[in-house]
């Protein structure tokens, strides 16, 4: 039986332009995990999935209880780090794709004096 993700957003710009839109994704299973970051780790690995192949993955959200230039994530071992400045929300496979074809494993570096509290949701086909 399918798990059903709903998800909104709303973006806005002062006096001017709104985008919003909302809709549901139905997936075969769902991850949720809370991972600290103490002040200065790195190389932290949070597994997303167990399978290798593209376009398992519908749903990757991660979240966190502070955002910063020092706080990296990457999901092909390292070799492409993006800076978390703010929550990062993928919905679709082709956009989850923007990170890997097929990401395994998150990979967080935080190398600010403060530990950080990251939230991972993940939605996707039950493996393999």
């Amino acid at each position: 039986m399918p798990e059903t993700i709903n998800w909104s957003f709303s973006v806005g710009v002062a006096e001017g332009p709104r985008v919003a839109g909302s809709d549901a994704v139905d997936v075969g299973a769902y991850d949720k995990a809370s991972v600290l970051l103490a002040a200065g780790a790195a190389g932290v690995d949070v597994q997303v999935q167990p399978a290798t192949a593209a376009g398992k993955v519908h749903v990757l959200v991660i979240g966190a209880s502070a955002y910063d230039a020092g706080i990296t994530f990457s999901a092909d071992a390292g070799a492409t780090a993006f800076v978390l400045l703010g929550p990062l929300i993928l919905i679709g496979s082709g956009a989850v794709e923007l990170l890997a074809i097929a990401p395994q494993v998150l990979r967080f570096d935080n190398t600010t004096a403060d530990d950080v509290t990251v939230d991972i949701l993940v939605g996707r086909d039950p493996a393999p």
